[in-house]
């Protein structure tokens, strides 16, 4: 059974208390997903973007209505929902959200489906001929997001496997997508009776054995069951909201398809066009308490680490000063080694003389034959001045250390210090243009330049430069390694390269065009002295298209770097 829409919905965590509602479901992924496809269907694509957290994030637009598709991932927060306001994003997008901005920017959503039972969703965007089709997993640890091809293989993704789901199907670009495995759930449509009484009778829970079903549906089940309803009765009832349009539930710990009686009255009930705003508030306001939580959790974790370490430091420090040679010991023997240096023989291994301050005490004195009676005095002396500021300096680390276990750990609100390791390209900029087909263009300003711009390029990009002439380096951004730029872009990017060089008077220039993988670095040569192969030459007029200057912060690459 395919749905026309989907989405994630509560997917329980187990307390003391009771299933409690988190991360969107399976079911509610259905109902919201309905609701997608049902009001927006036909939108307009206006901008792609990945927030500061990594989830995907599309503006759309019917007549009357704009709004923004968040698509998260997890592992915090897994869900969809609409927004009215953007989340923040960073300045330069991902590979995936450059990817669709080539690709899926500017098309409109045709449509939207999910995989029966599975937090999992995928919308197809039409543009021109082509389609690409973005799928969310928003299936916990393992959630992921991918952009597929009109044929169905995988072009960009927010990660390549390492996850438990993904080492069953591995994720390659350019292999063929198939959806996440069950992991050994029965599907619920094709659960039968015996099994469910079985399951219930045994006290297993029906979240562990069938897919889709989250804690607190599975308490609702066992609900209605003591409520009256036969096992099959109850859970058939609770499957038979899958799919299916209407309102949406709120409690006060998360957002339901299905009406929890066994939860008392819902908070609120939501209707088809405002509970898609509601599910985007609703993964705002828990990705806020989960990242608060684990803001806590890592403050106690510093605390308890900072302490730890202070009380390891005080260990160390009271080990040392019970170390340290008695002083007052020291002293004696250096003032009896003093009040008799004349009966010291020189050469001599030790001394037997006599304590000054008891003379029924005799102290056993090691001297180095190296050095005579004076020189041995002056070493004795030497060691209790050494001793003296060794625990003097001791016992002040010793007090600086108890006052910083008695503050406790500094505030993280203080401004952290500037960091050296800074990137040069956070620090400056190059010239920066958008091609008319919205590709990102880097135009270096001198030999340094041009050599930051090449550490800064990846493998695929396009290096250009004017032939037989001194001049800049330009690069074209690529979105992904398979992309290939308009013949517009890269005559724009060609004639930037012509007229940023020393021909930029000629009528026509011959510019050298290779990917970032076949120019290295001359050895020896002065900056911007490089080393070309496999190139190709467009001869140009300098200053060719009309390229516009790129507002703000660069976007490596894709359509529309504004947002």
């Amino acid at each position: 059974m395919l749905l026309p829409p989907a989405i994630p919905c509560p997917v329980g965590r187990e307390q003391a208390t009771g299933p409690v509602l988190s991360p969107l479901d399976a079911f509610l992924l259905a109902r919201l997903g309905a609701h997608l496809s049902r009001l927006w269907t036909g939108a307009h694509v206006q901008g792609v973007w990945q927030d500061l957290v990594g989830r995907l994030v599309l503006r759309l637009r019917v007549p009357g209505r704009t709004a923004h598709l968040v698509l998260s991932p997890g592992p915090e927060v897994p869900g969809l929902g609409l927004t009215r306001r953007r989340p923040a994003c960073p300045p330069a997008p991902p590979a995936l959200a450059a990817y669709l901005r080539a690709h899926a920017e500017g098309g409109r959503l045709e449509g939207v489906r999910c995989q029966p039972f599975e937090r999992a969703v995928e919308l197809v965007v039409r543009r021109g001929e082509g389609r690409v089709r973005v799928v969310l997993e928003a299936i916990g640890r393992w959630g992921m997001l991918l952009a597929l091809d009109s044929e169905g293989r995988v072009r960009a993704a927010s990660r390549w496997g390492g996850a438990k789901r993904s080492t069953l199907r591995p994720l390659e670009p350019g292999a063929p997508y198939r959806p996440p495995p069950a992991l050994g759930k029965a599907r619920p449509d094709r659960v039968l009776p015996a099994e469910i009484t079985q399951w219930t009778a045994q006290g297993e829970p029906l979240h562990r054995r069938i897919l889709g079903l989250s804690p607190a549906l599975s308490a609702e089940v066992l609900h209605r069951r003591t409520a009256g309803s036969s096992d099959w009765g109850a859970f058939v009832s609770v499957r038979e909201a899958y799919g299916r349009p209407g309102p949406v539930w709120e409690y006060t710990d998360g957002l339901s398809a299905v009406e929890l009686t066994g939860r008392g009255a819902p908070r609120a009930v939501h209707q088809p066009g405002e509970s898609l705003y509601r599910a985007g508030s609703w993964l705002e306001e828990e990705l806020g308490r989960v990242r608060a939580a684990a803001a806590r959790h890592r403050r106690e974790r510093q605390e308890i680490a900072f302490r730890e370490r202070l009380e390891r430091r005080q260990a160390r420090i009271r080990d040392d000063l019970d170390g340290l040679p008695d002083i007052a010991s020291l002293k004696h023997q250096a003032e009896a080694l003093g009040a008799h240096l004349y009966r010291v023989t020189p050469g001599a291994p030790w001394a037997d003389v006599p304590d000054p301050h008891d003379p029924n005490r005799t102290w056993r004195i090691c001297l180095d034959p190296a050095l005579g009676p004076g020189g041995n005095l002056d070493r004795l002396y030497g060691r209790v001045r050494r001793a003296r500021a060794a625990r003097a300096a001791l016992e002040a680390r010793l007090e600086e250390t108890r006052c910083e276990l008695v503050a406790g750990l500094p505030s993280s609100g203080e401004a952290p210090p500037p960091d050296s390791r800074q990137r040069p390209s956070q620090r400056e900029t190059f010239r920066r243009f958008v091609s008319s087909d919205g590709w990102a263009i880097w135009v270096g300003r001198n030999g340094a330049e041009n050599d930051r711009l090449l550490r800064e390029a990846r493998p695929w990009d396009l290096w250009l430069h004017a032939r037989e002439g001194p001049g800049a380096h330009v690069l074209l951004r690529k979105p992904g390694r398979e992309s290939r730029p308009p013949d517009r872009t890269l005559a724009e990017a060609a004639g930037l390269a012509a007229q940023h060089s020393r021909r930029r008077g000629d009528a026509g220039v011959d510019v050298m065009v290779a990917e970032v993988a076949r120019v290295r670095r001359a050895k020896g040569g002065g900056k911007g002295r490089v080393l070309v192969s496999g190139e190709r030459t467009l001869w140009v007029t300098p200053g060719a298209g009309s390229p516009r200057p790129a507002p703000g912060p660069v976007r490596p690459g894709g359509p529309r770097p504004g947002g």
